[in-house]
């Protein structure tokens, strides 16, 4: 089988960027696990390769708070990173340990690659709650369909428990409708319901500003409030389970 070639130090730069995040040289990070780590260096390409020892085209080299220096390839995460700007680059504890009284340096902005990352994560959760509230709907619209075959002719103690677990599979239906009912009066900005209520010129302006952070926000706080839809619509179905079965066994 022919071998892939490997990157070049500049194709490996743009491959690897989200990767790398917003990792610098000097600059202190704290991991998933809370360690606390410099970043001594960043390779790619084929110093890379000579860094770590096997074929991968990109690398980061870090000394962490045991002195122990260690080449890695772990990509940053920025839901579970962080940047330290109040600890030493040199010893790794904070910077009044050196005597020196003056605020630590306001955190760097974020990267660009992490806006963008985040955001496209939150985009994907509002579409991971529409998925999950058409799949509730499909269970509520058999089990309605289910609880339709008993009937007054299966005598009281059946029809009551259909009926109370048809009540409340109806009101899960509702609450499902919540989460999925559009939002066309607006509060997104940068999605077609905005644009719709723009001139060309004003668009244009729009699109020069970096309103990436303010997106972040308002897309989580629209994610949130359907996953609070789906978790009482759930509820609703699980309390209706136990009804649905004793309606069927009495049936």
């Amino acid at each position: 089988m022919p071998t892939a070639t490997p990157l070049s130090e500049e194709a490996a730069v743009r491959a690897h960027r989200r990767r790398v995040g917003p990792r610098q040289p000097g600059a202190v990070y704290q991991d998933a696990r809370g360690h606390i780590y410099r970043v001594d260096a960043i390779h790619f390409g084929q110093a890379a390769r000579t860094a770590l020892g096997h074929p991968m085209s990109w690398a980061i080299t870090v000394t962490g708070a045991d002195r122990r220096q260690l080449t890695h390839c772990t990509p940053w995460d920025p839901r579970r990173n962080r940047i330290r700007t109040d600890l030493c680059s040199v010893c790794l504890t904070p910077c009044h340990h050196h005597g020196d009284t003056s605020p630590a340096p306001p955190a760097s902005a974020p990267d660009n690659t992490v806006l963008d990352s985040e955001l496209t994560n939150v985009a994907a959760e509002i579409g991971r709650t529409d998925g999950k509230a058409s799949m509730l709907l499909a269970f509520v619209g058999a089990g309605l369909a289910g609880l339709a075959q008993i009937t007054v002719h299966d005598g009281v103690p059946a029809l009551a428990c259909a009926a109370l677990a048809a009540l409340d599979l109806a009101a899960a239906a509702v609450v499902l409708l919540l989460a999925v009912r559009p939002r066309l009066g607006g509060g997104v900005d940068r999605a077609f319901p905005h644009w719709a209520r723009l001139s060309p010129a004003e668009v244009r302006a729009a699109l020069a500003t970096d309103d990436r952070a303010a997106r972040i926000v308002t897309l989580s706080r629209i994610a949130l409030r359907k996953y609070r839809y789906l978790r009482a619509a759930v509820q609703l179905c699980i309390a209706a389970v136990p009804l649905a079965a004793l309606a069927v066994a009495l049936h």
